[in-house]
């Protein structure tokens, strides 16, 4: 494997490594950079500290390579505010156990999702993507954060549905997983915010569901067992009847097997 700090054509800084690799880079970060991941074959699973201040995740790379851009200006809002800052950045990638792969885990989790990287699962799109600002876009509702008490800017990024009746989520897997359980937290900036109080789910599969949810801060928990899913579909977004215009999500958690 490899990590590469790119910009264009030029390599700024690179290390290889087999099992893991680990990479200090001490520059500042500028316009245009991106760090990429060569692995040594695909598809496969990969451990991927992406900066020191935010958490690791576990990726399927389908095919091709693992680049992530490096976030700018507005972009920046959605992030910690150390993340990417000024010098000494810290990289790490690492080959996950079969054990690790196997297990009991958030199969939506991934904190390092962009909008460009679809072919790097799990990847949450939206029906509204080229509408919404960084710090209401959908990769905010699979990162991990469940902070719900206020919106904006991080740590408590969510996904708005633009009081659009037609929107629509998709979480998708890139292969097939066995789910178990949905946690969903609304995001809870109340009275600034109502909340969704029915949401339809639609899997690959053919299986619909309808969700019913009340007002709460707390993760709502949805026994539904489904196998071979290889994307879960979010619609019918229907907004509790109240003062308040406002709704979102600030987190979904699909917990269950890869196959």
């Amino acid at each position: 494997m490899r990590i590469e700090i790119k910009n264009d054509k030029e390599v700024k800084a690179s290390q290889d490594g087999t099992n893991k690799i680990q990479l200090f880079y001490n520059e500042e970060y500028q316009q245009g950079d991106k760090i990429c991941i060569y692995p040594d074959e695909v598809p496969t699973y990969l451990h991927i500290k992406i900066d020191d201040a935010i958490e690791e995740t576990m990726i399927y790379l389908k095919e091709g390579i693992f680049e992530y851009y490096i976030p700018f200006e507005q972009q920046r809002k959605s992030y910690s505010y150390k993340a990417f800052y000024n010098k000494k950045h810290l990289i790490k990638v690492t080959k996950p156990s079969l054990n690790q792969i196997q297990s009991y885990q958030n199969l939506a989790l991934n904190t390092v999702d962009q909008e460009n990287q679809n072919h790097v699962f799990p990847h949450v799109s939206s029906s509204l993507d080229d509408k919404l600002q960084p710090v209401f876009q959908a990769k905010n509702i699979i990162d991990g954060l469940t902070f719900n008490n206020e919106h904006g800017r991080w740590p408590y990024t969510s996904w708005s549905y633009m009081q659009d009746p037609s929107a629509s989520l998709t979480i998708d897997f890139g292969r097939k997983v066995n789910v178990e359980e949905i946690h969903i937290y609304l995001r809870a900036d109340f009275p600034h915010d109502s909340y969704f109080n029915k949401i339809s789910l639609e899997f690959s599969n053919g299986v619909r569901k309808q969700l019913d949810l009340i007002s709460t801060n707390q993760a709502q928990v949805f026994k539904i067992k489904q196998k071979d899913v290889e994307r879960i579909r979010f619609y019918g977004f229907i907004k509790n009847e109240d003062e308040s215009n406002f709704a979102a999500i600030s987190q979904i958690e699909v917990y269950g097997y890869n196959q």
